[in-house]
């Protein structure tokens, strides 16, 4: 670590001991922070952000060995969750124990509790000897802030002490309820929804405000992924059906265009509706907005991730998408443009074929 920085974060350290508010980068936004312990430090937070007082902090540890002192019990569920996700952008709520102050609990004297992998947000806490209690770097409402730069700018005269940094461009964290059953996810992130039911091997509520986004993408966005699109929407249970957003886009659309007659009339064979889809283009937006993506091919599997490298891990052929073993080559579905009818309805069946893996995921880890 530079010697500024080392200046600089004793002066953070000094600043939370003298019971005032510091604005640091996480490895997700950047936040604001207290001494959990002090109230009044915790009240100025709340003040600073113009937030209302029964929105409950975060608690940031310096570790997870840490947990063990601020929750009444730590269960089987999250033991996973924190091997894998810990340090990193995961904040899990617990019952808290006695020696949280109640004017920090939330919902059912809850706590929410995370560990940064942000260097200088560690070595922060580490260096003042006690958790955080914190919250995103913004005024409330509006978008979180990234940069110390940022935080100076339109906080600084709110703020006594701004760290240097950069966060990137990474969504706030992701936030899982443990304290009650099912586990439920109130904010979504980077991590997927199914990959934290696959961990916890249980299944995961979405919460009131939540919803699961699948992008289908292929070339034109005029046959593939048109059809796969409507046949997802089909083939969804009703009750899950107003928590999965179902979308379509292609890597070389012509913006505003139709699916093709063939498409239209393969997929109808099949009881999907797809002639009033409109043709779309992907683009980096679409591709941040979403949870899941499953591509025709690999090369459009490629050009997601040249356009949003991060997008690389929620991205997956959907041929084979929930089986183990099938090689990348045999993971294409044929393009049917310009050919026969046969030919779009092979692709139409094969798509169907391997959307019956992605329902049975999401049935499987999902509960609305």
């Amino acid at each position: 670590m530079e010697d500024k920085l080392r200046k600089q974060l004793g002066k953070a350290i000094s600043a939370l001991k003298n019971g005032r508010v510091v604005a640091f980068p996480t490895d997700t936004v950047y936040g604001i922070g207290a001494d959990f312990k002090n109230e009044s430090a915790i009240k100025k937070i709340f003040t600073v952000k113009g937030r209302e007082s029964d929105k409950p902090l975060t608690l940031l540890l310096p570790d997870a060995e840490e947990l063990q002192h601020f929750v009444k019990t730590i269960p089987k569920t999250s033991q996973g969750l924190i091997q894998k996700f810990w340090p990193g952008p995961l904040t899990l709520i617990f019952k808290a124990s006695a020696r949280v102050p109640a004017y920090l609990l939330g919902p059912d004297s809850t706590i929410g509790i995370r560990v940064s992998g942000n260097e200088t947000a560690r070595a922060l806490i580490q260096g003042f000897g006690s958790p955080l209690a914190t919250t995103s770097a913004n005024m409330s409402g509006e978008e979180p802030l990234r940069s110390g730069s940022e935080v100076s700018s339109k906080m600084g005269e709110r703020i006594d002490c701004v760290l240097p940094g950069f966060c990137g461009f990474a969504p706030p964290s992701t936030i899982l309820n443990l304290s009650r059953y099912p586990p439920g996810l109130e904010r979504k992130g980077t991590i997927s929804p199914l990959l934290l039911g696959r961990t916890m091997r249980r299944k995961v509520r979405l919460g009131e405000n939540v919803f699961f986004k699948i992008l289908l993408v292929c070339t034109g966005n005029a046959c593939r992924s048109p059809m796969a699109e409507g046949l997802l929407r089909k083939m969804i249970p009703p009750d899950m059906s107003k928590k999965l957003i179902v979308a379509s886009a292609g890597t070389a659309a012509l913006e505003g265009g139709k699916p093709t007659e063939s498409a239209v009339r393969a997929a109808n064979e099949l009881g999907a509706e797809i002639a009033g889809l409109v043709c779309r283009e992907l683009s980096p937006e679409i591709i941040i907005g979403a949870d899941l993506i499953l591509c025709m091919e690999q090369g459009h599997k490629d050009s997601v991730a040249d356009m949003v490298p991060e997008a690389w891990e929620k991205t997956d052929l959907l041929k084979g998408y929930g089986k183990k073993g099938l090689p990348k080559y045999e993971r294409g579905i044929e393009d049917p443009i310009g050919l026969p009818i046969e030919a779009y309805r092979r692709s139409a069946r094969e798509i169907q074929s391997s959307l019956t893996g992605l329902v049975s995921e999401l049935v499987r880890w999902l509960l609305p």
